[in-house]
């Protein structure tokens, strides 16, 4: 939260791709409102991507869960989506941490690994917040990134360790990939590795 709360400050978020990626928030709050005023369901708008399918660029998880975050609390969308971006940020060393365990890695390792995915976001090691926020804009790509350690961890846990069932690392697969399609095929190349070594 220290490193990545410069986030916050007031305005429209900078950036071409954050610029696009909040754009495609509010078509989605359109998109739900419409549906639930007149039952129609519209996956293209005439007026974003020249008339493409809304997602046809990003997958729509972030999206879906801000805009119906949105229309049941009433906080404004900008807000929601600059804090989105600070928590799940924040989140991140937890996350990995967390995964480190469920994969019963030393927890000596686990610590280590907590610490160097915190620099991730951390402006006074890498300016990486600015450049990839500011700059480029990088919002579903952190959700995927988010959901990806915890389904390669699950399907260790499955695969390597024998404990539990496919559906959790089914399920955190499938949120990757409907949080951020290149970051879901990153996570099941990881996991189809880890299907042929215990093959």
């Amino acid at each position: 939260f220290f490193f990545t709360k410069g986030l916050l400050q007031e305005g429209y978020p900078n950036g071409g791709d954050n610029v696009s990626h909040y754009d495609l928030l509010l078509n989605t709050i359109d998109t739900i409102k419409l549906y639930f005023q007149t039952g129609e369901l519209r996956f293209w708008n005439n007026d974003y991507y020249l008339g493409f399918p809304m997602f046809f660029f990003y997958t729509p998880l972030p999206y879906l869960l801000l805009a119906l975050l949105y229309l049941v609390t009433g906080i404004e969308p900008l807000i929601l989506f600059k804090w989105s971006i600070v928590i799940l940020f924040s989140a991140l060393p937890i996350v990995f941490y967390f995964s480190s365990l469920i994969m019963k890695l030393e927890k000596e390792f686990t610590l280590g690994i907590a610490v160097f995915s915190t620099t991730l976001s951390s402006t006074t090691v890498f300016g990486l917040e600015y450049y990839a926020f500011f700059a480029t804009g990088l919002f579903s790509q952190l959700w995927g990134v988010f959901f990806f350690p915890l389904a390669f961890a699950f399907a260790y846990r499955y695969l390597v360790l024998g404990k539990g069932k496919a559906f959790l690392p089914v399920l955190l697969l499938f949120f990757t990939f409907i949080s951020h399609i290149f970051i879901g095929i990153i996570t099941a190349f990881a996991v189809s590795i880890l299907i042929i070594c215990c093959l």
